[in-house]
């Protein structure tokens, strides 16, 4: 796999959130506005540095390349059940009451009623970065990126946009889980929604207190510092990493909440996965298939597959 190199473009200090920084990333036109930690690895002088800080973060999870993936991906394999039937045996299975109806979010699923069936499935092994891009534990991700630059940033680390069925068997794992944690929305069983949501550990989603976006001075240049003062205004996001007990069965992070993230699908070409910081249904299997190769928005990121090394003996 590649690195990529960055040159930071413009660094601004946003009246909300702290800094941010328009980075371009060497050999791929997009420039993409990074909300900074006051520990950025950005920030540090020379790329040597920004290299060496990112491999002594990321090694905490060598564990999980298991020999078959770079260091910052986690290698996962096993059955996949039928997308198809997953998605209805779910809907199936919410115990939220009379109200519940497919495309509300979920508070608990009936694990007896999703019983895996081994009569339909299909093998997968792969790579996937253990965080939202950047992939760099302790930084936040990415957005306002288009499925577009998502795939050319993930092309020029010598990877791939995830395909649609990669993401959600890394989120839901061989058990068809419909969180990435389980089957109950909430780890803390005293937290229901509305009224009482965690705020800390668990998967970043469910937040309300938003604010209103002007999409007009968010878009009509993506790099402004129009731009950036939306994105600081709306931004609810968490550190990657941060959030340690939102993580699959595979060890991947951050797949639901936090950020949208871009997939290829054979159904709908540019599709997002995961949900964000809003309430919105953010199971590993829906999907958002609304919206174009060139939309991008203030939620709107991404990570990178890869194909697994064979082991060598």
């Amino acid at each position: 796999m590649k690195s990529l190199l960055l040159i930071l473009v413009m660094l601004i200090q946003g009246p909300h959130h702290g800094q941010w920084a328009l980075v371009k990333w060497f050999g791929v036109e997009e420039k993409i506005w990074h909300l900074l930690p006051s520990d950025s690895v950005f920030l540090l002088s020379t790329t040597p540095q920004i290299q060496a800080e990112i491999e002594k973060r990321q090694e905490k999870f060598r564990s999980l390349t298991r020999s078959r993936c770079p260091l910052g991906m986690a290698f996962v394999e096993g059955p996949m059940r039928d997308p198809a039937d997953t998605l209805r045996r779910q809907n199936a299975a919410c115990l939220d009451g009379r109200g519940w109806k497919p495309g509300l979010l979920c508070q608990h699923f009936d694990e007896s009623l999703l019983a895996p069936d081994s009569a339909h499935h299909r093998e997968l092994s792969f790579c996937i970065d253990i965080l939202e891009f950047p992939n760099i534990p302790g930084e936040y991700p990415a957005t306002l990126v288009s499925y577009q630059g998502a795939q050319t940033l993930c092309r020029a680390q010598g990877k791939h946009l995830c395909r649609e069925h990669e993401w959600t068997f890394a989120c839901e794992g061989p058990s068809a889980l419909p969180y990435p944690h389980g089957y109950h929305r909430y780890l803390d069983p005293g937290a229901s929604f509305p009224d009482r949501i965690p705020v800390d550990g668990e998967c970043n989603f469910d937040q309300l207190k938003l604010s209103a976006v002007n999409g007009t001075r968010l878009l009509s240049n993506p790099y402004s510092l129009e731009a950036m003062l939306e994105l600081d205004k709306t931004w609810r996001g968490t550190v990657a990493g941060q959030r340690e007990e939102c993580v699959s069965p595979f060890g991947v992070m951050d797949l639901t909440g936090n950020i949208e993230e871009w997939v290829e699908s054979d159904g709908h070409l540019s599709t997002l996965k995961g949900g964000y910081w809003a309430p919105v249904q953010a199971r590993c299997q829906m999907a958002e298939r609304a919206h174009g190769p060139k939309h991008r928005y203030y939620q709107t990121g991404f990570r990178c597959c890869a194909k697994a090394q064979s082991l060598t003996h």
